[in-house]
């Protein structure tokens, strides 16, 4: 609460002066009336979307009564629950200072106006001081006023700051073009706000993103859904960004979809945690969590459930004949094969060097024959390194009832085990 110890002596030397306020009393209507009346008032009543009655009743009376309390010496000046109440009031209708002061003037000249016209000698004696007490309350009023005003507008500064800073959010059309982005987004992506705003996000778009993705998202949030997922980007510089992403559609008052807002979180070193860096496969430790999940979902619903093990043929050679960066380009076409021999339900990972598996949800054994051949016919016509072919063997098994993911991983081992055995370039399963 603001205190203003240094004009207490004028309220101690007004509050026995009872004529005076019984003489503001009797007159208080007069008084409102004139205050009213005041021309500067009614700009201050339109903003407020007010009539001047409203503004009677919800303002000027309370005022009235607290200028009264304080002749009274009832309360201090600048100490008024009603006077705070109209601070909010005015700071709510996003007034500003000068119209706050404007309006709190026109009250302190109509009243001393009033008492210099008022005829009455004994009244007019107090004007000064009147005049004094009003000025006390004006300058709290604006103090309290302007310390809101200026500590919203250093608040909102601090929280557009911070939003600006952390919050990964952009805002578009229903066209997809990008209308709002912020700082921390155009830092994540590597791009500027001039770069992006005006273009779609299609400029972020990884080349490998699954199409159905995006088909299920613009399905979704023109239906007025919001949409959750994971989306694979690229930056400015070509490397890889992933964010869990978050698209919210805004309506107008028509019920009609206007644009949407997509929040993100990057999730990038959390899934790169999770996927070999060569190939961009799962890595072993990730493939053993999904593994059990998997298994999990098959037993509860009664599912099949295959495991295809992929082993390129004579890969050591390749490397001590080729180098390993000769190698290391057979992993990652391999891997590309896979993704493109596989559907987007099933779960390719490179389990070590030169070997690989598929999880294949919902598969019986027949047709994870079928993959496996796709897999290794495209291998042995598209994949060589210089004049040499490369080939690959399989080791394929359905999960039998009972099974765990050892006992299932371990009979796919074993098939690839024979297929290596038998002269390699083959699929060998029960």
């Amino acid at each position: 609460m603001r205190e203003f110890p240094h004009m207490n002596s004028v309220v101690d030397a007004l509050r026995y002066d009872t004529g005076l306020v019984d003489f503001f009393e009797e007159q208080r209507e007069h008084i409102l009336q004139k205050w009213l009346d005041y021309p500067v008032l009614g700009n201050i009543v339109d903003t407020l979307g007010y009539t001047l009655e409203e503004y009677r009743n919800k303002i000027a009376t309370g005022v009235m009564n607290n200028f009264l309390k304080v002749l009274n010496g009832d309360r201090q000046p600048g100490d008024c629950p009603v006077m705070r109440s109209i601070i909010n009031e005015f700071y709510e209708m996003g007034l500003t200072v000068e119209d706050v002061f404007m309006s709190c003037t026109a009250l302190k000249n109509v009243l001393v106006q009033f008492l210099e016209e008022c005829g009455v000698f004994e009244m007019k004696k107090h004007a000064h001081n009147v005049m004094m007490v009003l000025d006390h309350n004006l300058y709290g009023v604006l103090s309290i006023y302007s310390e809101m005003k200026c500590a919203s507008e250093v608040e909102l500064d601090f929280r557009n700051r911070i939003i600006q800073e952390n919050v990964l959010y952009s805002r578009t059309g229903t066209d997809g073009v990008i209308l709002e982005t912020t700082e921390a987004f155009c830092k994540l992506s590597g791009y500027e706000k001039e770069e992006l705003i005006g273009k779609t996000h299609a400029i972020l778009r990884h080349p490998e993103s699954d199409p159905d993705i995006y088909r299920e998202l613009w399905e979704t949030i023109t239906a007025g859904e919001i949409w959750n997922g994971s989306l694979a980007n690229v930056r400015k510089n070509g490397s890889t960004f992933i964010t869990k992403t978050r698209i919210v559609p805004v309506y107008d008052e028509g019920g009609e979809i206007t644009e949407y807002m997509a929040f993100r979180n990057d999730i990038t070193a959390d899934e790169l945690a999770k996927v070999d860096p060569l190939t961009g496969l799962y890595n072993r430790r990730e493939l053993d969590t999904i593994f059990r999940n998997l298994h999990f979902n098959a037993v509860a619903k009664t599912e099949a459930l295959s495991v295809i093990l992929a082993d390129i043929d004579h890969f050591k050679s390749i490397n001590d004949t080729y180098g390993h960066y000769e190698g290391d380009d057979v992993i990652v076409r391999f891997a590309g094969i896979l993704r493109t021999c596989t559907r987007s339900s099933d779960v390719c990972a490179r389990w070590g060097g030169e070997e690989f598996i598929i999880l294949l949800p919902g598969t019986d054994l027949a047709t994870a024959r079928g993959v496996a051949e796709r897999i290794r016919q495209s291998v042995q016509n598209c994949l060589q390194v210089r004049d040499r072919k490369i080939t690959c063997s399989f080791g394929i098994a359905q999960m039998q009832k009972g099974e765990g993911t050892k006992e299932l991983f371990k009979r796919a081992d074993g098939y690839l085990y024979r297929a290596k055995e038998n002269g390699r370039n083959q699929s060998v399963s029960e």
